[in-house]
């Protein structure tokens, strides 16, 4: 996968794809390490503004939108592991794709909303 974030700049990433209601309910739920530059990609079957949230997780993570066109639409940074009572995470927009990356990763990288997402499924 690659982010475009201008000036001819790409950031390379390496992706997990979950793209079934079990992939994607399941997440990266558990995990206790993600790499600096992998995350975990939900394919959606069509647009949608359902809500994430962070049960079961064990590591923080920033939440990158994007929509159908492949542009990045929303980000939520720094979203934190839940205990109990998990608060519901929105996009400001309707989305047809999620990355989920390490928190920090948007803001060490320049990774804004704009930003173009190619996926390569080799």
């Amino acid at each position: 996968m690659e982010i475009s974030i201008g000036d001819g700049k790409v950031i390379n990433l390496r992706v997990e794809i979950a793209d079934t209601p079990e992939e994607r309910a399941l997440g990266l739920s558990f995990r206790k390490y993600l790499g600096d530059y992998e995350g975990m990609y939900f394919v959606f079957e069509q647009n949608t503004n359902s809500s994430f949230w962070m049960k079961d997780m064990l590591i923080p993570l920033d939440i990158i939108f994007i929509d159908e066109t492949g542009f990045i639409v929303d980000i939520k940074e720094e979203q934190q592991p839940c205990v109990s009572s998990c608060p519901s995470i929105f996009s400001n927009s309707t989305y047809r794709y999620v990355l989920e990356v390490n928190s920090g990763f948007c803001s060490t990288n320049g990774v804004k909303i704009g930003n173009g997402v190619l996926v390569n499924l080799n």
